[in-house]
C-alpha cells in the first residue's frame, strides 16, 4: 500500500534535494505512526468469546523512514507470522474480516486525507517562506 505524494518538484527546486527531504521527514515520521496506530487497534472481542487476546499483534508493529535519492519512503510493518491473516487486504481471513479487524489498504484509505494535507501543509509553509 502507498500514499504517493504530489507537487514536490517546487520544493526540491526551490530548496534542493538535502534541503527538502530533511524538511519531509517531519510528515513522513508523522504518516508512519499514525499508520502504525491505526494497525494496532484491535476490534471488540466477539459476543461470547472466551479466547483471552495476548497482545502481540498491536505492540509489534514497527515503522522505518529510508532515505534515497527519490527522496523518502516510509515502511510500517511487523514481524508477527500471522499478521497477513490478521490485517492485510489480500490475505485477511474470513473469521478476522466478519469480526473488524482494519487491513493495511483500509488504514490507508481511511488516513490518506489527513497524509496529504499533512505534507501538502509542510511543503506550502516551506514554499512560503
Amino acid at each position: 500500500m502507498s500514499v504517493k505524494i504530489t507537487g514536490l518538484d517546487p520544493l526540491y527546486r526551490k530548496l534542493g534535494n538535502l534541503a527538502a527531504t530533511k524538511m519531509l521527514e517531519p510528515p513522513m515520521a508523522r504518516a508512519v505512526y499514525r499508520l502504525q496506530a491505526a494497525m494496532q487497534v484491535y476490534p471488540p472481542a466477539p459476543a461470547g468469546s472466551s479466547y483471552t487476546r495476548g497482545g502481540t499483534y498491536g505492540r509489534r508493529w514497527t515503522v522505518k523512514i529510508n532515505r534515497g535519492s527519490n527522496g523518502l519512503t516510509g515502511i510500517v510493518g511487523t514481524n508477527v507470522p500471522y499478521a497477513p491473516y490478521v490485517g492485510s487486504r489480500m490475505f485477511q481471513t474470513a473469521q478476522h474480516r466478519a469480526t473488524g479487524w482494519q487491513t493495511d489498504a483500509g488504514a490507508v484509505q481511511a488516513n490518506e486525507g489527513a497524509i496529504t494535507a499533512d505534507f501538502q501543509s509542510a511543503i506550502d509553509r516551506a514554499l512560503a517562506s
